[in-house]
């Protein structure tokens, strides 16, 4: 094992150097797990699990100068466990400094003891680390790795923008949070964090956006060139995308140079947010917040769409949609307006079909509203 800075490498990868390591072990099929501080959050940002039922707690004990409690947590489901939702997840800021992140250590024992072929990368993964920033950092820099870029050196990256930038840490949180509302095949935190790679390759672009900002501009360059490598995405960093944004799988997304998404926008594969041709400056759509864009939907030049729209699948757009249109069609054109009852954004909805459910028809809207 060799040491870089404060990471350290292995044959399992890329590790924080963290002095005390979470300890596990399998007594009367129960995983158990040592967890700083005293059944709540310690100073480091270390937190107990949501109350729940589904795990109890034994005596605290003392090591390394901390005071530790086990958590036993029963085999009670298959997988992860059950889901707990994002409501659920809300209803419990008072009991916990970092709910999320206790959810998904709690998923982690569960997933542990249910799947025992899977405990060394969740232990090596997030069990053993105090904050979600801190396993976001190794599950990322794992993912970009090479032989000319190691993972303990992309770690080390991933820390300093973390560390400086906090709207990264903002958006990284709500983007997790937004596939695990969204996605219904993805239910649980833990899952979206090792597994989900459009939320991957989201927060690799932020990374990027960082270094640009940073004027590390080719080393911006050259992390959009291992996006597109590893997760099939190409976002260019200069482009400015705003927190809670769901990319489902994200494969073949295109995303220019001048292009903004505002917040809580869902996109679905094969989308293209691009330019009309060879034009500089300003040149890529704007995306305002909520709009659902589904999947093989080119939307070109420096057009806005507004808020709440919906763009149907396989949509060509090329001039600027009204907020709370739904649009379809090559080229695209306005098929009604979201009436009252939808409620909240389309992007939160994800209702594709929701074009039938429209009694408003194109005729009804006006000419070229929306268009």
């Amino acid at each position: 094992m060799r040491v870089f800075g404060h990471v350290k490498t292995s044959e399992m990868g890329f590790v924080l150097n963290t002095p005390d390591l979470v300890t596990r072990g399998r007594r009367r099929g129960r995983v158990c797990v040592a967890v700083e501080g005293e059944g709540d959050t310690s100073g480091n940002g270390t937190s107990r699990p949501p109350k729940s039922g589904t795990y109890r707690t034994s005596d605290v004990e003392s090591s390394y100068s901390h005071r530790r409690q086990l958590l036993a947590v029963p085999v009670t489901s298959s997988g992860f466990g059950p889901k707990v939702s994002v409501e659920d997840l809300n209803g419990s800021l008072f009991t916990s400094d970092d709910p999320l992140w206790s959810l998904i250590q709690y998923e982690a024992q569960v997933g542990a003891a249910n799947e025992p072929f899977l405990a060394t990368e969740l232990y090596g993964s997030v069990l053993q680390y105090p904050s979600l920033t801190d396993a976001v950092c190794v599950v990322l820099a794992n993912k970009l790795g090479t032989g000319y870029m190691q993972a303990t050196q992309w770690g080390e990256l991933l820390q300093d923008a973390y560390s400086q930038d906090a709207h990264i840490r903002r958006c990284m949180r709500m983007d997790l949070m937004a596939v695990m509302e969204r996605d219904p095949s993805r239910r649980h935190g833990v899952g979206v964090l090792l597994y989900a790679k459009g939320w991957h390759a989201l927060q690799c672009y932020r990374l990027a956006h960082f270094l640009w900002n940073s004027g590390k501009v080719h080393m911006a360059l050259y992390l959009q060139s291992m996006i597109s490598q590893r997760f099939g995405l190409d976002i260019h960093p200069a482009a400015r995308i705003g927190g809670g944004v769901y990319f489902d799988e994200g494969t073949g997304i295109v995303i220019g140079e001048t292009a903004v998404v505002g917040e809580n926008v869902s996109m679905f594969h094969n989308v293209t947010l691009g330019g009309t041709g060879k034009d500089s400056g300003d040149r890529h759509p704007k995306v305002d917040d909520g709009v659902l864009i589904g999947a093989g939907s080119y939307i070109l030049g420096n057009i806005r769409i507004g808020r709440g729209a919906q763009v149907n699948c396989r949509s060509v757009i090329t001039k600027n949609v009204e907020e709370f249109t739904v649009v379809a069609g090559v080229p695209g054109k306005a098929i009604g307006k979201l009436p009252p009852y939808v409620g909240p954004y389309p992007s939160k909805i994800m209702n594709h079909a929701l074009m039938m459910e429209l009694t408003n028809t194109e005729s009804d809207v006006g000419e070229g509203v929306g268009i």
